[in-house]
């Protein structure tokens, strides 16, 4: 669960401030002001999962947090084009209370049934799984959005028909616009309508990648979920 935790935790962080540039046209600095409100919830939400971890069930408290992730990935992956700074804000709270939830009874549990000549090793096992989850959810992820753009552009221009009267009478609009601005000079103007079919179908394609990615992320949480069935959360004596 540490490694699935630290693979969903830095994926989303590298992939959402790439979408944030790349399809809504962001600046760095507008992009990492997006995630700023993650950063302060976990800020106030980690001293509280504190407190209650000795009062709440930890499969429960831990269960939320599961439940927060997958539907803060599922918001993600609702993602467009046209998609607004404040649409973003919500999913990130979200996970940043999700993260919280899981990251502090997950990271006491892992250690409950170590003995204590081992309880160092045992920690920094427990870190070192979840920073290279870290670094193989980037690579990996990083992957799937180069592999989506190939296969979801093969599926799009597959339908692009120009037996379709609605593409069709579309294309010939467009035509007829840059007709207009070009000086009355068809080839050019056929040039330039295949190059903005082009460019909305590129766009589109990588609307579609990134939301295909978000949603493997909303599956990660879905296996993280099943582990938290096999957990136990219920401290040995060690003499």
């Amino acid at each position: 669960m540490s490694f699935v935790l630290g693979f969903v935790v830095s994926a989303t962080l590298f992939v959402l401030p790439i979408y944030m540039q790349d399809v809504l046209g962001f600046s760095a600095t507008h992009a990492g002001e997006a995630l700023v409100p993650r950063a302060l919830v976990m800020m106030i939400a980690f001293p509280l999962i504190g407190r209650l971890y000795n009062h709440v069930s930890t499969k429960l408290l831990m269960g939320i947090g599961l439940a927060l992730g997958f539907f803060s990935a599922i918001l993600m992956s609702k993602f467009t084009k046209v998609t607004g700074i404040h649409d973003i804000i919500l999913p990130q709270i979200l996970q940043g209370v999700a993260v919280s939830c899981i990251l502090t009874p997950l990271s006491t549990v892992a250690l409950l049934h170590v003995a204590a000549d081992r309880l160092a090793a045992a920690a920094g096992l427990n870190a070192f799984s979840r920073q290279l989850g870290s670094s193989i959810g980037i690579a990996i992820c990083s992957s799937l959005i180069s592999h989506f753009e190939l296969v979801v552009r093969g599926a799009l221009i597959h339908h692009i028909n120009w037996a379709n009267p609605v593409l069709r009478d579309r294309f010939t609009g467009v035509i007829k616009y840059f007709y207009t601005k070009s000086i009355n000079d068809y080839t050019t103007a056929m040039h330039q309508g295949f190059s903005q079919l082009n460019s909305n179908v590129t766009k589109q394609v990588v609307v579609i990648s990134y939301q295909k990615t978000f949603e493997w992320l909303a599956v990660a949480f879905i296996v993280m979920f099943i582990c938290l069935f096999f957990m136990k959360t219920k401290r040995h004596e060690y003499i």
